[in-house]
């Protein structure tokens, strides 16, 4: 959490502004500890394992996150 803090102090930013991408389980328990909107990245492990987790979206590649509902470029791609 003092790393959210710290984004969100330096950047002017508010929790629900953040998103957080990881491939691995731990990546999804750690946003979703910090209460930060998460997604998963299938490669690592598959989507199936991914699932698990209740990530709230999962991806196969970067280049999907700006088709993703609730994620808005204008939000998140500044």
């Amino acid at each position: 959490n003092q790393h959210v803090e710290y984004i969100c102090t330096r950047y002017k930013l508010s929790v629900d502004e953040l998103v957080f991408v990881g491939d691995d389980p731990a990546d999804i328990i750690l946003g979703q500890a910090a209460g930060i909107f998460t997604i998963a990245l299938a490669g690592t492990y598959s989507i199936d394992s991914l699932q698990a987790y209740n990530p709230d979206a999962i991806v196969n590649s970067l280049d999907k996150l700006p088709g993703l509902p609730g994620l808005s470029y204008e939000r998140y791609y500044r």
